[in-house]
Formats: C-alpha cells, structure tokens, sequence
C-alpha cells in the first residue's frame, strides 16, 4: 500500500524534474571520472556499481536533481538532456560529445579540470604551466568579485576583466 505522503513526495520530485529538465543551468557532477559517485548497488548473489548525476540549478531555479542511473554511459545525460539548449559545463569525460552532438546545446569546459592539468604539466614545461596557472588563478579572482552579485553585474564583471585574461591564456 502506498503512503499518501510518499506518493505527494514522488509526485513533487517528478513535478521539480520536469522543470529541471529545461531549466538547468548546468554542470552534470561528478566532474572528471576520478571524481565519479559510484553508489554500490548490492544484491543477494551481486553487486553492482550505478551512478548519480548531479545537475546543478541557477539563482531563478535553486535547486539540484539527481538523476540516477545503473551505468557511465550517455544515455542518462543523453535522456535528462534531450530538450535543454544551453550551455552544458562539464569536464573532458567524452561520454558528454554524444550529448551535445546535434542538438542546442554548448559545450563548455571545466577550469578547476584544466588548472589540475596544467598542475601536472609543470614536471613537462614548468614556465609554461605556471604562467597558465597564474592566469587561470586570475580567472578564479574574477569569479570570487562576483560571487554573490547579480547575473547581469557578473556578465558586465565577466565582460571587462575576464575577457581579456581569456585572450592572454588563448595567446
């Protein structure tokens, strides 16, 4: 028998995945696949490991959904996806090419991934990626102005200061 409560609860939770659904702002956790959520999923004879996405909202939709899925593969981001057109902030995994290929979505990179990297390429060219980093770290000082402002002051912040830091990390 089923609990009215729980059945309001489920019905709610289906309600905030709807509108998530093309609403969310972006950023599918986990972030890289070291980070990965692996939930055990355990079983009399077995056990198996399933995922949990975590797609983040925006100041206008303040909340998480978590989509929960019983393998890494594109088909759940794929299907959470399938009518969002904006921009999907994400790490390199390549399991995100098949989610943006051919529909509206914009693919955008992950800098606490990319700084990581140039971390590690310091043993290969150490001039090279702490200038990188320098400039990445200049990027986060940008980021931390504009924490709690505004989304039209953090675009007008983003526009004047992160642009041309952008532009010197391009070169």
């Amino acid at each position: 028998m089923i609990d009215p409560e729980h059945d309001l609860s489920i019905k709610r939770q289906a309600e905030v995945l709807e509108i998530s659904r093309s609403t969310v702002y972006y950023e599918p956790r986990p972030t890289s696949p070291e980070d990965l959520w692996l939930m055990p999923m355990q079983s009399k004879d077995k056990v198996a490991n399933a995922r949990m996405w975590v797609y983040v909202g925006d100041q206008e939709h303040p909340y998480n959904v978590f989509d929960f899925t019983m393998d890494r593969c594109r088909n759940g981001p794929t299907r959470f996806l399938k009518d969002y057109n904006q921009v999907l902030l994400a790490d390199g995994y390549a399991g995100y090419n098949g989610v943006v290929v051919g529909n509206a979505i914009t693919r955008a990179g992950c800098w606490a991934h990319m700084k990581r990297k140039l971390v590690e390429a310091e043993k290969s060219a150490p001039e090279i990626a702490r200038e990188a980093v320098e400039r990445v770290r200049a990027l986060y000082a940008v980021e931390r102005l504009a924490k709690d402002a505004s989304r039209e002051t953090r675009l007008q912040l983003r526009g004047e200061k992160s642009r041309p830091l952008l532009a010197k990390l391009h070169d």
